[in-house]
Parts: C-alpha cells; sequence; structure tokens
C-alpha cells in the first residue's frame, strides 16, 4: 500500500486530500548558492526550518537542508574537503 505510514481513520480525514498549496509555506526563507554554511546553520537553528530554497536570482538552483550542512562538517572535521552538493 502507498500510504501505509496512514492509519485507516486518518485516511478519511480531508487533510489528507488537499493538494500541496494548502498548506505549503507561500513565502520560505531561501538563502543564496554564495551563503555562508554557518550563516544557514545559524539561520536554520533560529527559524526551526530544517531546509530551505537556494535561489540565484528569481530562480531554484536546489535545495540545502540540516543533512546536507552536517555532512558538510563531518567531512571537514574528517579533513576531507565539502562535496560539491548533496547525492540523494
Amino acid at each position: 500500500m502507498m500510504y501505509e505510514f496512514l492509519d485507516y481513520e486518518t485516511r478519511d480525514v480531508e487533510i489528507v486530500k488537499q493538494p500541496v498549496s494548502a498548506i505549503m509555506s507561500q513565502e520560505p526563507h531561501s538563502v543564496r548558492p554564495k551563503t555562508r554554511l554557518t550563516r544557514v546553520l545559524h539561520q536554520m537553528v533560529e527559524m526551526g526550518n530544517k531546509s530551505f530554497p537556494v535561489v540565484d536570482g528569481h530562480r531554484l538552483v536546489g535545495m540545502v537542508a540540516r543533512e546536507d550542512v552536517v555532512r558538510a562538517l563531518r567531512s571537514a572535521a574528517s579533513g576531507q574537503k565539502a562535496g560539491s552538493g548533496a547525492s540523494s
């Protein structure tokens, strides 16, 4: 079943039938490609966000998630150079 995480009672709740536009953030905080990781991490903590869209001008160029920042910090701690992007 595609929705195994939903129990029987939840499947009939109207919210799960809504389009994503009904619940999405309409004006999400975004970061630029050149924003330093320390600033992104600070903003994640301050705002309670787990990810941000990365925009260049008005064009979406990617997403940066907490996992991406943690991966980069782990790489740096082990002496590896940060990669050129997430591998998800």
